[in-house]
């Protein structure tokens, strides 16, 4: 008996002992799985702004395309725009050569009017001479 006795006191530390293993392993486990859930929770937390990031990323890069849109609108009217003065300071540089063509015809028509007006003084002039020369004469025969 004494060494069923033995024996019993011997599985039963055994057991104990294997209890004890058992409960280590358990406790470290246990540690193990809240590291775990801790890492699993930051993250969680690091996913979340990541996508928080991403969503602000995203509506940056919408309002950026937005943007984008509007300068090039606004390029395109400025284009337009500019063509549109050119062509009018084309048709502005048109118009001045046909008024300096006809500023020139003017003052060529008016030198040949002065021309002409000199003519006639130098023609009224002789004229003139011409009348007090006769009257001269007319009274010469005047007796």
């Amino acid at each position: 008996m004494r060494k069923l006795a033995e024996q019993s006191q011997l599985s039963a530390n055994q057991i104990k002992s294997l209890i004890e293993e058992i409960q280590m392993s358990m406790l470290k486990s246990s540690n193990s799985m809240n590291l775990v859930k801790n890492e699993v929770q930051e993250g969680l937390e690091i996913a979340e702004r990541t996508e928080k990031s991403f969503k602000e990323i995203s509506s940056n890069m919408n309002d950026l395309g937005l943007t984008i849109t509007s300068i090039a609108t606004s390029v395109e009217q400025m284009s337009t725009s500019a063509e549109e003065i050119s062509a009018t300071v084309n048709n502005i540089t048109e118009q001045s050569k046909e008024d300096t063509a006809h500023t020139q015809e003017v003052a060529a028509a008016t030198e040949e009017q002065l021309a002409t007006m000199q003519e006639i003084t130098n023609a009224a002039t002789a004229l003139s001479n011409l009348a007090i020369d006769l009257q001269e004469q007319v009274d010469n025969f005047k007796i």
